[in-house]
């Protein structure tokens, strides 16, 4: 490796440091919520696309053979499983759950994804700060919304369907795991 070569990747680890909020936990978020958003979206892919899809990888949800595994289908194909928005539409919460996961993704990415060098970087260093502010709070509301309303849907699986779920197990824990990382590594900007 020749010393231009060393001298661009440092510039560039420089460069990406100084525009960007905390690069480690902003790729944290990124490999989390592309687990999340491979759970979701394949589950999302078998309700919508695959009728017997659920039963498939969950099993028949039959009550004589209630295990995790089986108990999944039960859950998914319940009437929390989904959102009627009328007669002809159904919306799988996993579809959410997808949407919600891509987002975090994308916020968490862009930042990292940023390529500017030091004459530009001094030019718009202001307007880098806002909208590293906005980006940064709006993955904090996101991933607080996620929190809380896995938090309803955890209660829901134990309280109501009285059920276990793996799949939805993971995505909670995904989601909590994003809203604590995001409230406790200091991820809501100091303004002055």
């Amino acid at each position: 490796v020749s010393e231009d070569d060393k001298e661009r990747s440092v510039s560039v680890s420089v460069s990406v440091d100084s525009n960007c909020w905390n690069p480690s936990i902003r790729k944290l978020f990124v490999v989390l919520s592309s687990i999340g958003m491979a759970e979701t979206g394949y589950l999302s892919y078998l309700k919508l696309f695959d009728p017997n899809g659920i039963n498939s990888i969950c099993g028949g949800g039959d009550v004589s053979s209630m295990n995790s595994i089986s108990s999944c289908s039960s859950v998914l194909n319940s009437p929390y499983g989904s959102i009627q928005v009328n007669e002809e539409v159904i919306i799988p919460l996993t579809a959410i759950g997808f949407l919600a996961y891509s987002t975090i993704a994308g916020l968490s990415a862009l930042p990292l994804l940023s390529n500017t060098n030091e004459n530009e970087q001094e030019a718009e260093a202001d307007n880098d700060m806002n909208i590293d502010s906005m980006n940064r709070i709006a993955i904090l509301c996101t991933t607080t919304s996620m929190a809380t309303f896995s938090s309803f849907l955890i209660s829901l699986l134990f309280n109501t369907l009285h059920q276990s779920c793996p799949y939805c197990i993971l995505s909670a824990t995904l989601s909590f795991t994003m809203g604590f990382t995001a409230w406790f590594s200091g991820m809501l900007p100091n303004d002055n």
